[in-house]
């Protein structure tokens, strides 16, 4: 089921009582149209209960360059200007606190050499300075910027299921992973090509490694952001286009390794990456339409 596909409520007055399905306990509960609308437009850009994550279960990392939960309280990045000066940057009304990168970058290009989990158990690092993204500042929202570059971590679980969302953009064609979940023979991936991420193109891609590419011909955005997303039994992989499921493809083989954000091998596309989170369960429609509507208002994607 699409969100598109999800009733309407503007025909509904604001006292009218809405039947939503739990997020955390599955349990079904009821709430009037006005306080519905009231938590999904709260200021901090998260949920009525806080930030995005605050509400959300079975979470096993998350990255970003905005605070996405409230108990978190340690650092986004680690911002360097060479190989042997860097410096943590934390979180300003939680977002990236721009006024500490700034004074610490002075007029010198910026790049990020470890990219904190909040959840805490899986930094993503690049230990070559010449390898490390570099952090644009320049837009509205700060990003990190891939051109042949890449961070890893150890992979978050070795089974399934998984889910994985992250927010990314493009510019022009372009190919390879943005996401690869395990080694080079293993486990799943979410990138952008024709066909396959070798090929240069737009298109959504998914990775099932070794087995299958997971075609579409639904275009990402050039001028914009988008919200993508893999998720896998094992034994079936969906990619998803902002909130929309746009293909399905079969097997995947459990991932060993690494998590790699930014592509491996020859498969790295020229992308930014603002945010990723990682899932140990295939998430709910209603959990998928939540993220996603707090993804669309944080990054203003229409």
């Amino acid at each position: 089921m699409q969100i598109k596909d999800y009733p309407l409520i503007t025909a509904l007055s604001d006292n009218d009582l809405l039947l939503i399905q739990a997020a955390n306990d599955g349990a079904y509960k009821s709430i009037t149209k006005a306080n519905l609308l009231a938590g999904l437009s709260s200021s901090a850009g998260g949920t009525s209960s806080g930030l995005l994550l605050d509400a959300v279960t079975n979470v096993i990392s998350a990255r970003s360059i905005r605070k996405l939960l409230t108990s978190y309280a340690g650092k986004s990045l680690k911002a360097a200007i060479s190989e042997s000066s860097s410096q943590d940057i934390g979180y300003a009304s939680n977002n990236l606190d721009l006024t500490a990168l700034n004074s610490f970058a002075g007029s010198n290009n910026i790049f990020v050499s470890e990219l904190y989990d909040q959840i805490g158990n899986f930094n993503a690092t690049q230990s070559t300075f010449s390898l490390c993204p570099q952090i644009l500042t320049n837009a509205s929202i700060p990003a990190l910027h891939y051109n042949s570059s890449f961070l890893s971590s150890p992979i978050p679980a070795s089974n399934y299921p998984l889910t994985i969302i992250a927010v990314v953009s493009i510019v022009s064609l372009t190919n390879g992973a943005f996401i690869k979940y395990g080694d080079t023979n293993n486990g799943i991936g979410i990138g952008v090509g024709n066909g396959t991420v070798d090929n240069s193109g737009t298109n959504l891609i998914g990775l099932n490694e070794a087995i299958a590419w997971i075609s579409s011909s639904t275009p990402l955005s050039t001028s914009g952001l988008s919200i993508v997303e893999i998720s896998s039994t094992g034994s079936q992989t969906n990619i998803y286009l902002n909130g929309d499921v746009i293909a399905i493809g079969n097997q995947s083989y459990a991932p060993t390794g690494n998590y790699l954000i930014g592509g491996y091998s020859n498969r790295k596309p020229v992308c930014n990456i603002y945010e990723d989170i990682v899932f140990n369960t295939l998430i709910t429609p209603l959990t998928r339409a939540t993220i996603v509507a707090n993804m669309k208002t944080y990054y203003k994607i229409p």
